[in-house]
């Protein structure tokens, strides 16, 4: 990929194993080639560095910002499921911080809704404070 097309990079590291993981995301390309009357699918690449073994991805939207989105998301997928706090950035943010888990759409809007939902009502409970860190 050309530097120009560069979006943003971030790095990690965890803070038992110093394993590292590096994450280059590119700007969204219209793909032009699509069959027929559909509408154009937007593609942004990523690449995974972990521990010097590099693989090189992209990920599609119907947009450019679904895109760059869905590229992000591939890039938080690399960090395991429950260890979101143990992977710093060089200044000391979690991943969890830096890359949050985006509400699921994959399963239409009535799930979105539902999920939503949920994310609201266990705000609504919560005390001010309550859950803060620090």
């Amino acid at each position: 990929m050309n530097e120009a097309d560069l979006a943003f990079e971030i790095a990690f590291a965890h803070v038992e194993t110093k394993s590292r993981l590096a994450a280059r995301v590119y700007l969204p390309r219209q793909d032009e080639a699509q069959p027929g009357d559909q509408a154009p699918v937007w593609f942004a690449a990523f690449e995974i560095d972990r521990d010097g073994a590099v693989t090189r991805r992209r990920a599609g939207g119907a947009d450019w910002l679904q895109a760059l989105l869905m590229a992000v998301e591939g890039v938080r997928r690399q960090i395991p499921e429950g260890e979101e706090n143990l992977w710093l950035t060089p200044d000391g943010v979690p991943s969890w911080a830096v890359l949050p888990r985006r509400v699921p759409m994959d399963w239409g809007y009535a799930f979105y809704r539902h999920i939503c939902s949920m994310i609201a009502a266990a705000e609504a409970d919560i005390p001010a404070g309550r859950f803060r860190d620090g």
